[in-house]
């Protein structure tokens, strides 16, 4: 019997202000103030260039509360033909090494970014520093977009970021045994990839430190995709979206249009459920979607639940009551359920005592 554990909450409020209930260390208290670190190079003569030998560009700091420190803009790839792909990095610069956490952001695959504010908490950044402060760094990347580079690109720029974050482990206090990513809508098809790919080397072909794996320990996935093809079969009545379209987020970025054109095996790199079988990794999963959400159904948690499950994996479905896409319409206490639930899942499968997986 498939199991699906329901988050069950009463109070209802409006989405004014939902993130109150999160505490005293709330993800929209945090107020940075801004700094730049290392100073600046002292002002060169005309001609001579701006940055020598043994003089680093500024990067920009912010502080948090509970202690949390983020740096900005850090280029973990750069790919020729393509603009610089950046990392934020959100840590306690103190104490031992800690489990990395890589997000990758919504959007379709056509636009967003990591520090977009959020329907349900505000700040983006303000949420990451909430999840460092909890025993990770947080990492949130930019990858390339459709209208930039079609699929595998996406998977492929943030394998590169897993990489880089094991390659400079040392630097920033991360224990490399211990990298999970964390995605939502587009980017929670991204995560889910990621945790079902370890070990697949074509999709390891861009950025360095090829030397270092790619593998994920765990992934969280937020109303993510799981098998494209099913998307409209699976639609509700409500349905915002159709996806078997020419100009579809799905069709774009595969550079073929869905269920008509894109051959099964264009789709089949795209769908982590392909790649589930194979059990490549002891990664765990933790999948979380709305019943109500009219992008993407619910229904695309459930394969990809039973799939994994199927296979022997760590899975976990919530399936959150009278939640739309990105957790648009969720009450106060289930905005600090959902957080909650993605820290405890992560502190079980991220912490030191645990197995690193391949």
């Amino acid at each position: 019997m498939t199991f699906i554990r329901r988050v069950s909450l009463s109070m209802v409020i409006s989405m004014t202000g939902a993130a109150a209930a999160i505490g005293a260390d709330s993800v929209t208290s945090a107020v940075p103030s801004f700094t730049t670190s290392p100073p600046a190079a002292p002002r060169t003569p005309v001609g001579a260039p701006l940055l020598g030998p043994g003089v680093s560009a500024p990067v920009l700091t912010a502080t948090y509360p509970n202690g949390v420190e983020a740096l900005f803009d850090l280029t973990y790839a750069q790919i020729p033909g393509y603009r610089p792909l950046t990392l934020d990095l959100y840590r306690v610069p103190k104490g031992e090494p800690k489990p990395a956490v890589v997000f990758v952001h919504g959007g379709s695959f056509l636009n967003g970014s990591p520090r977009a504010n959020t329907p349900l908490w505000g700040g983006t950044d303000a949420l990451m520093a909430y999840v460092a402060s909890k025993g990770f760094v947080v990492v949130p990347i930019t990858y390339r977009f459709s209208s930039e580079a079609k699929w595998p690109a996406q998977l492929e720029d943030t394998k590169a970021a897993i990489r880089w974050l094991r390659a400079n482990a040392a630097k920033y206090g991360i224990d490399a045994g211990h990298v999970g990513v964390w995605g939502e809508s587009a980017g929670g098809g991204v995560a889910s990839m990621a945790g079902t790919t370890c070990g697949v080397s074509e999709f390891d072909g861009v950025g360095l430190n090829l030397d270092q794996s790619s593998c994920a320990q765990a992934s969280v996935i937020w109303y993510g995709t799981s098998d494209m093809n099913k998307l409209d079969a699976q639609a509700p009545a409500n349905a915002v979206l159709i996806h078997n379209s020419p100009d579809s987020s799905q069709s774009k970025v595969l550079g073929c249009v869905l269920y008509y054109e894109c051959p099964a095996s264009v789709v089949a790199k795209a769908n982590p459920i392909a790649y589930v079988g194979s059990k490549r990794t002891s990664a765990a999963f933790l999948i979380m979607h709305g019943d109500d959400d009219k992008a993407v159904s619910w229904k695309q948690g459930q394969i990809l639940y039973d799939a994994l499950k199927a296979s022997g994996y760590d899975a976990t479905l919530i399936i959150v009551p009278g939640v739309d896409h990105y957790f648009v319409g969720a009450t106060q206490a289930q905005a600090k359920q959902i957080l909650d639930e993605v820290v405890a899942f992560l502190q079980r499968t991220l912490s030191a005592g645990t197995p690193a997986g391949k």
